[in-house]
């Protein structure tokens, strides 16, 4: 049992880090706005990660989303809303395919 936690919580680090450092880099690609990039990776990230362990790491996918958007522009209020709407399309998308 305790092997499953530490397996999931590697996960959610794992899959956060790598959420923010690939947001971070789409971000760098933003011409017109800078939080408006044409180029999301992280979106496949996210997907696999629902796809291959379920919804488990939503938490670390809206925390990696909201810090990526809450360091580069903008108020707190405004990167919640995008790490939210993020994340639930990614959730959705993500287990609507394993369906």
């Amino acid at each position: 049992m305790v092997g499953g936690r530490l397996y999931f919580a590697a996960a959610d680090r794992s899959c956060c880090t790598s959420y923010f450092l690939l947001a971070k880099v789409a971000l760098t690609l933003a011409s017109v706005h800078p939080i408006a990039s044409l180029v999301w990776p992280p979106t496949g990230l996210a997907l696999a990660s629902f796809m291959l362990w379920g919804n488990r790491l939503w938490p670390a996918i809206a925390a990696a989303a909201l810090l990526a958007n809450a360091t580069t522009y903008g108020s707190l209020f405004t990167s919640s809303m995008i790490a939210g709407r993020n994340t639930a399309a990614e959730a959705v998308d993500g287990i609507g395919q394993c369906i």
